[in-house]
């Protein structure tokens, strides 16, 4: 989001090249990618940082599905391969663990058309899933390759072991791209911090009675982003959408 034209701030306004509202994990992330650039950041959150669905108990699997490949699905395959690299730099800069691990999943498939399918996945995988000297498959079996895990008899068509997917630890990455932006020297976190009176045209926004400006914006706030970017287009007829779980 970016605004029109680039007014000088008024006396006393706090002005800023980059507003991030929302402080979950895609929040932070892009933060951290701001003060890695030298752009001055501020990142707001209406409540505690990562306390929304980025702050969940459980861990959370990172998939990819190789099939219909195109553009996009490169896109993702490569952040996906980068994530490691990019949250080992992380954990080495703080000296916390993120939870991160590249696991694998094992897939049933509890129905013969499933097998077929997952026959052509693995040949896309085979094709695709490549980056650089490392390689990444999409196994079809008849039984896990792991004992006294999952039975042969859960799945009467075999299984799939995926070799990309990776976990991580929701709660305690939020922790790592926290503490690592706590010593930044280009982002300023706020908690607590609802936004009100957003204006992507003027380059404005009242963050707890006080004006921010603005050069570009990112909406990063869950299901909070739908009733600002309903404000911003009054004039459509149908709603934008509204949040739904996952």
């Amino acid at each position: 989001m970016e605004k029109a034209d680039s007014p000088a701030p008024v006396s006393g306004q706090s002005s800023y090249e980059l507003l991030i509202v929302g402080g979950g994990i895609m929040g932070l992330w892009a933060a951290v990618h701001a003060e890695r650039r030298g752009i001055r950041t501020l990142v707001t959150d209406a409540g505690r940082l990562g306390e929304g669905a980025s702050g969940g108990l459980l861990g959370a699997l990172m998939p990819h599905m190789p099939d219909r490949w195109s553009e996009k699905k490169q896109f993702q395959f490569d952040a996906l391969v980068s994530l490691e690299a990019e949250i080992a730099a992380l954990e080495a800069e703080t000296g916390l663990s993120a939870g991160y691990t590249r696991s694998g999943r094992v897939i049933p498939l509890p129905k013969p058309h499933l097998n077929k399918i997952a026959l052509g996945h693995s040949r896309d995988a085979e094709r695709h899933w490549r980056a650089g000297d490392r390689r990444f498959y999409w196994h079809v079996l008849d039984r896990p390759d792991v004992d006294g895990w999952i039975e042969a008899s859960a799945s009467e068509s075999g299984f799939v072991h995926d070799t990309l997917a990776a976990r991580v630890a929701p709660r305690s990455l939020i922790a790592v791209l926290v503490a690592f932006l706590r010593r930044a020297g280009h982002v300023r976190i706020g908690e607590h911090a609802g936004i009100a009176d957003l204006d992507p045209d003027r380059g404005t926004a009242e963050i707890n009675g006080e004006t921010i400006a603005f050069g570009h914006c990112i909406l990063a706030a869950g299901h909070q982003s739908f009733p600002l970017l309903q404000s911003l287009t009054a004039g459509l007829k149908q709603p934008l959408g509204q949040p739904v779980k996952g």
